[in-house]
């Protein structure tokens, strides 16, 4: 069976259709968001800026082998959580949660094991990924990814600051503005930066590997900082033309 504990105004329920251990659903929200949580212990989670920004907008698609899954999608305040209630087998199961949000919107997303994808925002992300890739596509709003397996990859990201921490899993991010501070912290990975060529603050170590530097000026008074810390693994910082 399915759930729902909606604590607002009620959202317009489009589509849901049910097979033996299988959940489809659509969901539509009218009301003001201004930030989404999102937090299951499987599935691949994708949030991406709304055409229409007044209306937020939820799809899901679950499946487990042994039973159906319960879930919930509810506003409390100005803040809506999706979430899969607790004593799944998380093992058995599979999914996919795909939310479109106005693009100034701010969101917390965690999965146990899945991808996270986001994309075409304004607002920050806060990422929580234990098994799985991240994808970040053209943010502009601040970053932080922790990771515990799994490669970061970035393009188009802005000037706020980007914090990445990953257990095991190369990171890979392209910058379209001068970033104000990129931190990133691996454990076992390779790092690849791409931004604009500029004067940074450069802080960059690995335990086991290489550090290369290409077109970026290492600076200790500028006003934007790279630091990169790496416990076995390359790290390449590369700079482009704007």
């Amino acid at each position: 069976m399915w759930t729902y504990k909606i604590l607002t105004l009620a959202p317009v329920l489009l589509m849901m259709a049910c097979d033996q251990g299988a959940v489809v659903d659509t969901v539509e929200f009218h009301q003001p968001i201004h930030h989404v949580e999102v937090a299951v212990p499987f599935g691949d989670i994708s949030i991406s800026a709304s055409q229409d920004e007044t209306l937020t907008h939820v799809d899901l698609q679950l499946e487990c082998r042994t039973e159906t899954p319960d879930y919930s999608i509810y506003v409390e305040g100005r803040t809506l959580y999706v979430t899969i209630d607790a004593g799944l087998d998380a093992s058995a199961c599979g999914g996919t949660f795909f939310l479109a949000v106005p693009k100034w919107v701010s969101s917390s997303l965690a999965t146990d094991r899945g991808k996270v994808t986001a994309s075409g925002l304004t607002g920050s992300v806060d990422i929580v990924s234990y098994d799985g890739e991240v994808f970040l596509n053209h943010l502009s709003g601040q970053v932080e990814v922790t990771a515990v397996s799994g490669d970061v990859d970035g393009v188009g990201i802005g000037r706020a600051t980007t914090t990445i921490t990953t257990g095991s899993g190369d990171v890979s991010l392209s910058f379209d503005e001068i970033p104000n501070l990129v931190d990133i912290d691996i454990l076992a990975g390779n790092a690849s930066l791409q931004v604009p060529a500029s004067a940074y603050q450069i802080d960059a170590s690995t335990g086991s590997g290489h550090v290369d530097l290409q077109g970026v000026d290492p600076a200790p008074s500028a006003p934007n900082a790279l630091r990169l810390a790496l416990d076995a693994g390359d790290i390449v910082i590369s700079g482009h033309a704007r």
